[in-house]
Protein backbone atom coordinates (compact mmCIF):
# COMPACT_ATOMS: atom_id res chain seq x y z
CA UNK A 1 0.00 0.00 0.00
CA UNK A 2 0.98 4.04 -0.96
CA UNK A 3 0.30 6.03 1.03
CA UNK A 4 -0.61 9.57 -0.26
CA UNK A 5 -0.73 13.10 0.27
CA UNK A 6 -2.11 15.66 -2.18
CA UNK A 7 -1.55 19.49 -1.54
CA UNK A 8 -3.02 21.83 -3.85
CA UNK A 9 -4.89 25.71 -3.16
CA UNK A 10 -7.75 24.02 -4.83
CA UNK A 11 -10.82 22.25 -3.07
CA UNK A 12 -11.94 20.35 -5.91
CA UNK A 13 -8.75 19.18 -7.71
CA UNK A 14 -7.15 17.64 -4.04
CA UNK A 15 -10.67 15.99 -3.82
CA UNK A 16 -11.16 14.94 -7.19
CA UNK A 17 -7.46 13.27 -6.88
CA UNK A 18 -8.15 11.86 -4.13
CA UNK A 19 -11.36 10.09 -5.51
CA UNK A 20 -10.05 9.09 -8.24
CA UNK A 21 -6.58 7.48 -6.73
CA UNK A 22 -8.79 5.92 -3.55
CA UNK A 23 -10.00 3.78 -5.93
CA UNK A 24 -6.84 2.27 -7.09
CA UNK A 25 -6.37 -0.72 -4.98
CA UNK A 26 -2.85 -0.17 -3.77
CA UNK A 27 -2.76 3.64 -2.75
CA UNK A 28 -4.75 5.09 0.09
CA UNK A 29 -5.35 9.03 0.67
CA UNK A 30 -3.96 9.91 3.94
CA UNK A 31 -4.27 13.36 4.12
CA UNK A 32 -4.96 16.41 1.90
CA UNK A 33 -3.71 19.87 2.80
CA UNK A 34 -3.56 23.62 0.81
CA UNK A 35 0.03 25.17 1.90
CA UNK A 36 3.33 24.46 3.32
CA UNK A 37 2.59 25.07 7.09
CA UNK A 38 -0.96 22.43 6.82
CA UNK A 39 1.99 20.20 5.15
CA UNK A 40 4.28 19.96 7.55
CA UNK A 41 1.35 19.50 10.28
CA UNK A 42 -0.44 16.43 7.88
CA UNK A 43 2.93 14.73 8.04
CA UNK A 44 3.70 14.81 11.34
CA UNK A 45 0.43 12.97 12.24
CA UNK A 46 -0.23 10.83 9.41
CA UNK A 47 2.31 8.25 7.82
CA UNK A 48 2.63 9.65 4.29
CA UNK A 49 5.12 7.62 1.60
CA UNK A 50 4.13 10.13 -1.38
CA UNK A 51 3.34 13.37 -1.33
CA UNK A 52 1.94 15.11 -4.87
CA UNK A 53 2.15 18.85 -4.71
CA UNK A 54 0.94 21.15 -7.19
CA UNK A 55 3.08 23.55 -8.02
CA UNK A 56 0.93 26.29 -9.15
CA UNK A 57 0.26 27.02 -5.21
CA UNK A 58 2.23 30.34 -4.54
CA UNK A 59 4.52 28.42 -1.45
CA UNK A 60 4.98 24.97 -3.85
CA UNK A 61 8.69 25.78 -3.41
CA UNK A 62 8.31 26.21 0.31
CA UNK A 63 6.77 22.50 1.00
CA UNK A 64 8.84 21.25 -1.87
CA UNK A 65 12.14 22.14 0.69
CA UNK A 66 10.16 21.48 3.94
CA UNK A 67 9.68 18.00 3.24
CA UNK A 68 12.74 17.49 2.30
CA UNK A 69 14.19 18.83 5.37
CA UNK A 70 11.85 17.14 7.77
CA UNK A 71 10.59 14.13 5.78
CA UNK A 72 13.40 13.21 3.56
CA UNK A 73 12.28 9.56 2.68
CA UNK A 74 9.09 10.60 1.93
CA UNK A 75 9.20 10.97 -1.95
CA UNK A 76 7.33 13.95 -3.87
CA UNK A 77 5.86 14.17 -7.51
CA UNK A 78 5.14 17.59 -8.61
CA UNK A 79 2.49 18.64 -10.91
CA UNK A 80 2.15 21.38 -13.28
CA UNK A 81 5.73 22.55 -12.91
CA UNK A 82 5.87 26.52 -14.12
CA UNK A 83 7.76 25.64 -17.58
CA UNK A 84 11.12 27.29 -17.40
CA UNK A 85 14.57 25.84 -16.41
CA UNK A 86 15.13 27.09 -12.37
CA UNK A 87 11.78 25.60 -11.49
CA UNK A 88 12.92 22.54 -13.09
CA UNK A 89 16.50 23.18 -11.42
CA UNK A 90 14.92 23.45 -8.27
CA UNK A 91 12.96 20.13 -8.57
CA UNK A 92 15.64 18.28 -9.24
CA UNK A 93 18.26 19.46 -7.15
CA UNK A 94 15.91 19.08 -3.87
CA UNK A 95 15.37 15.63 -5.31
CA UNK A 96 11.91 15.42 -6.76
CA UNK A 97 11.58 11.93 -8.25
CA UNK A 98 7.98 12.02 -9.91
CA UNK A 99 7.32 14.76 -12.50
CA UNK A 100 3.84 15.32 -14.14
CA UNK A 101 2.74 18.18 -16.52
CA UNK A 102 -0.66 20.03 -16.57
CA UNK A 103 -1.64 18.17 -19.73
CA UNK A 104 -0.86 14.35 -17.74
CA UNK A 105 -3.64 11.66 -17.84
CA UNK A 106 -5.18 10.25 -15.21
CA UNK A 107 -3.22 6.76 -16.38
CA UNK A 108 -0.19 8.90 -16.06
CA UNK A 109 -0.68 9.96 -12.35
CA UNK A 110 -1.14 6.71 -11.55
CA UNK A 111 1.68 4.82 -13.36
CA UNK A 112 3.54 8.32 -11.47
CA UNK A 113 2.50 7.43 -7.85
CA UNK A 114 2.94 3.56 -8.72
CA UNK A 115 6.15 4.48 -9.97
CA UNK A 116 7.76 6.44 -7.50
CA UNK A 117 6.52 4.82 -4.86
CA UNK A 118 8.08 1.23 -5.45
CA UNK A 119 11.69 3.79 -5.77
CA UNK A 120 11.73 4.81 -8.92
CA UNK A 121 11.56 7.96 -11.33
CA UNK A 122 8.83 9.33 -13.45
CA UNK A 123 8.85 11.95 -16.27
CA UNK A 124 6.74 12.84 -18.74
CA UNK A 125 7.56 12.72 -21.97
CA UNK A 126 6.84 16.59 -21.80
CA UNK A 127 8.82 17.27 -18.48
CA UNK A 128 12.37 15.29 -19.60
CA UNK A 129 12.31 17.20 -22.67
CA UNK A 130 12.84 20.41 -20.34
CA UNK A 131 15.54 18.57 -17.86
CA UNK A 132 17.28 17.85 -20.79
CA UNK A 133 17.35 21.17 -21.92
CA UNK A 134 17.64 22.60 -18.50
CA UNK A 135 21.16 20.19 -18.13
CA UNK A 136 22.76 21.06 -22.26
CA UNK A 137 22.08 24.61 -20.65
CA UNK A 138 24.70 23.41 -17.84
CA UNK A 139 22.52 25.39 -15.07
CA UNK A 140 22.30 22.00 -13.52
CA UNK A 141 25.59 21.56 -12.89
CA UNK A 142 25.89 24.51 -10.92
CA UNK A 143 25.88 23.52 -7.33
CA UNK A 144 27.70 19.77 -8.50
CA UNK A 145 30.31 22.22 -9.87
CA UNK A 146 30.95 24.18 -6.73
CA UNK A 147 31.23 21.34 -4.81
CA UNK A 148 33.82 19.73 -7.20
CA UNK A 149 36.12 22.76 -6.67
CA UNK A 150 35.76 21.99 -2.58
CA UNK A 151 38.78 20.25 -1.53
CA UNK A 152 37.97 16.57 -1.54
CA UNK A 153 40.38 16.17 0.96
CA UNK A 154 37.17 16.99 3.39
CA UNK A 155 36.50 13.31 3.64
CA UNK A 156 39.49 12.51 5.86
CA UNK A 157 37.69 14.94 8.67
CA UNK A 158 34.73 12.23 8.79
CA UNK A 159 34.52 9.76 11.10
CA UNK A 160 35.01 5.80 10.42
CA UNK A 161 30.93 5.68 11.10
CA UNK A 162 30.43 8.74 8.65
CA UNK A 163 32.98 7.33 6.01
CA UNK A 164 30.73 4.32 5.74
CA UNK A 165 27.70 6.21 4.92
CA UNK A 166 29.14 8.49 3.11
CA UNK A 167 29.84 5.50 0.37
CA UNK A 168 26.13 4.43 0.99
CA UNK A 169 24.79 8.22 0.32
CA UNK A 170 26.89 8.04 -3.52
CA UNK A 171 25.34 4.80 -4.52
CA UNK A 172 21.99 6.75 -4.07
CA UNK A 173 21.00 4.62 -0.76
CA UNK A 174 17.67 6.51 1.34
CA UNK A 175 18.06 7.07 5.08
CA UNK A 176 16.13 4.56 6.06
CA UNK A 177 17.72 1.86 3.86
CA UNK A 178 20.98 3.07 5.51
CA UNK A 179 19.48 2.95 8.73
CA UNK A 180 18.45 -1.18 8.19
CA UNK A 181 21.83 -1.90 6.59
CA UNK A 182 24.21 -0.73 9.15
CA UNK A 183 21.78 -2.00 11.77
CA UNK A 184 20.79 1.48 13.33
CA UNK A 185 18.48 3.88 14.31
CA UNK A 186 16.94 5.86 11.54
CA UNK A 187 17.66 9.39 13.80
CA UNK A 188 21.06 8.17 14.29
CA UNK A 189 21.58 7.79 10.33
CA UNK A 190 19.97 11.45 9.49
CA UNK A 191 22.39 12.62 12.32
CA UNK A 192 25.53 11.30 10.40
CA UNK A 193 24.09 12.79 7.31
CA UNK A 194 23.43 16.46 8.58
CA UNK A 195 27.25 16.52 9.93
CA UNK A 196 28.32 14.74 6.76
CA UNK A 197 27.05 17.53 4.42
CA UNK A 198 28.59 20.08 7.18
CA UNK A 199 31.93 18.78 6.85
CA UNK A 200 32.18 18.21 3.24
CA UNK A 201 30.93 22.07 2.74
CA UNK A 202 28.24 20.79 0.63
CA UNK A 203 23.85 20.67 1.16
CA UNK A 204 22.84 17.68 -1.01
CA UNK A 205 23.51 14.11 -1.43
CA UNK A 206 24.41 14.26 -5.45
CA UNK A 207 27.22 16.81 -4.61
CA UNK A 208 28.31 14.10 -1.70
CA UNK A 209 28.83 11.57 -4.47
CA UNK A 210 31.15 14.02 -6.65
CA UNK A 211 33.38 14.92 -3.87
CA UNK A 212 33.55 11.11 -2.66
CA UNK A 213 34.25 10.64 -6.89
CA UNK A 214 37.01 13.49 -7.06
CA UNK A 215 39.03 12.09 -4.01
CA UNK A 216 38.98 8.30 -5.43
CA UNK A 217 40.42 10.53 -8.18
CA UNK A 218 42.54 11.83 -6.47
CA UNK A 219 44.64 8.66 -5.42
CA UNK A 220 47.59 7.84 -6.70
CA UNK A 221 46.17 4.35 -7.89
CA UNK A 222 43.08 6.11 -9.37
CA UNK A 223 41.24 2.92 -7.91
CA UNK A 224 37.34 3.41 -8.37
CA UNK A 225 36.80 0.74 -5.80
CA UNK A 226 35.35 2.79 -2.87
CA UNK A 227 36.07 0.62 -0.08
CA UNK A 228 39.39 0.32 -0.78
CA UNK A 229 39.83 3.88 -1.07
CA UNK A 230 37.87 4.54 2.29
CA UNK A 231 39.50 1.73 3.92
CA UNK A 232 42.71 3.46 3.62
CA UNK A 233 41.95 6.33 5.49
Amino acid sequence: MINVAIVSDIRLYREGVSRILNEVDYIKINGVSSNDKETVDLLTVNSVDLVLIDMRIPDSHSSVASIIENYPDTKIIVIAVPEDDDNYLFCVESGVTGYLSKESSIEELVNAVKTVGDGGTYCSSLITEYIVRCVRNKKCGTKIKDARVNDPGHINNLTQREKQIVKYLAAGMSNKKIAKTLTIELSTVKNHVHNILIKMGVDSRTQVAYMLRDYVYAQKNRSLDLDLQLDHL
